[in-house]
């Protein structure tokens, strides 16, 4: 599965952590008709153990519970804002000592017992939304960030190349050159930039080469050929070139790319 495909599958699973049979079952029966997979512990050791195995992307925590309570389970999972799970404290009266500890710990939901299933539902709904969405735009920025490390790898691989790199735009006007070009040509990029190839035109050139050239890559295809050229200082030379179009999503073509072999010590 791709990972576009990822990010459509949103996560459902719930985990509940609570020691009263009755609390758990009236929060099954309040999701019922919705499609959450829930699972239960009934104390933080094996609420952290579920945690670990199952992966819930939300954590449903009573405080007052045998063994280790929902204080120490927060202390033990170190709830920050990057987690791929949301945490909402249930509380009772006269926990308002515990309630300030899970603010401090990372806890910004509560849901007082008797809670209201309505209420519960929303506060469910929420959360979980806000999570998938988290995780997708999450997942979009390392696959952003994955394509800049790419981009910035084929663009050293392009400047140390030992072949002549020249970028144009759709109409053929100079957008970037590689110090390939420059040390073969003699022209700095900043002298080429925004004109036409045709400043390398020897006059030694068919008409017909450059006709051929034109018609293929401006209908998609690749051309490949030799050109006999001349450098800045007027000397000639010859190369062998690959040109490529650049065709964007909307199959539009964007730009030209041409990779050439300096080839005069062999004509």
């Amino acid at each position: 599965m791709d990972n576009d495909s990822n990010l459509r599958v949103p996560d459902n699973k719930i985990l509940i952590i609570d020691d009263e049979p009755k609390v758990v079952e009236s929060i099954c029966d309040a999701l019922e008709k919705e499609s959450y997979n829930i699972i239960s512990a009934n104390n933080g050791r094996d609420g952290l153990a579920l945690l670990e195995k199952e992966k819930p992307i939300l954590v449903i925590l009573d405080l007052k519970m045998p063994i280790m309570d929902g204080v120490e389970f927060l202390d033990n999972i170190n709830l920050s804002d990057t987690d791929p799970y949301s945490v909402i404290v249930l509380t009772g009266h006269g926990e308002e000592s515990d309630i300030k500890k899970c603010f401090r710990l990372g806890i910004n939901i509560f849901l007082r017992k008797p809670f209201n299933i309505y209420e519960l539902r929303g506060l469910i709904k929420h959360s979980i939304d806000f999570k998938n969405l988290q995780k997708k735009l999450t997942r979009k920025i390392e696959d952003h960030a994955e394509t800049e490390g790419k981009i910035k790898t084929l663009s050293v691989a392009v400047e140390q190349s030992t072949n002549i790199v020249m970028v144009t735009d759709a109409n053929g006007n100079i957008e970037h050159v590689n110090p390939r070009f420059s040390q073969i040509t003699g022209y700095h990029e900043e002298e080429v930039i925004g004109k036409n190839p045709r400043l390398l035109k020897s006059g030694n050139q068919p008409r017909g080469v450059y006709d051929e050239l034109w018609s293929a890559i401006t209908s998609g295809k690749k051309w490949h050929g030799a050109f006999k050229n001349k450098r800045k200082d007027g000397k000639p030379y010859c190369e062998e070139a690959f040109i490529s179009p650049v065709i964007n999503a909307q199959g539009e073509i964007t730009h030209f790319v041409k990779d050439a072999e300096n080839i005069s010590s062999a004509k």
